[in-house]
């Protein structure tokens, strides 16, 4: 028996809420969670799991795996970073991915009709920019 804890609202982790609608259909990511759901694992979501819920979790399970995931950002000690409007990508493409699926009320920032730059043309990059 295997069981998932989830801290966001919904299964599928930088799939659903990094990727951009465009580029990876939620529909194919949810059909995933829906098999893996229909072989048997239990998926709880809305869990945030700190040193004593891993205590807890201990003696429940016989073992447990962290894949806790990329959305950790390496932050730069850049003159101006600080300001107003200067954002990390993968909180700026989680919260815009979490807003679409109505699992956040508003945008944390909304690039529309505004002069936007994105530092940085990786394939995170590019989400940024299809995103804005």
């Amino acid at each position: 028996l295997v069981t998932v804890y989830e801290r966001d609202p919904a299964i599928g982790g930088l799939c659903r809420y990094g990727v951009p609608q465009v580029k990876l259909s939620k529909k194919l990511v949810q059909r995933r969670v829906d098999l893996l759901a229909a072989e048997g694992i239990v998926f709880v979501t809305n869990q945030n799991i700190d040193s004593d819920r891993v205590s807890m979790l201990k003696k429940e399970f016989d073992a447990i795996l962290f894949a806790v995931g990329a959305t950790k950002a390496r932050d730069m000690n850049l003159p101006g970073r600080d300001s107003s409007g200067v954002l990390f990508a993968m909180d700026y493409l989680r919260n815009s991915q979490m807003f679409l699926d109505g699992d956040v009320d508003k945008l944390a920032y909304d690039a529309k009709d505004k002069n936007v730059i994105v530092i940085g043309a990786g394939d995170t990059g590019c989400d940024c920019v299809s995103t804005a």
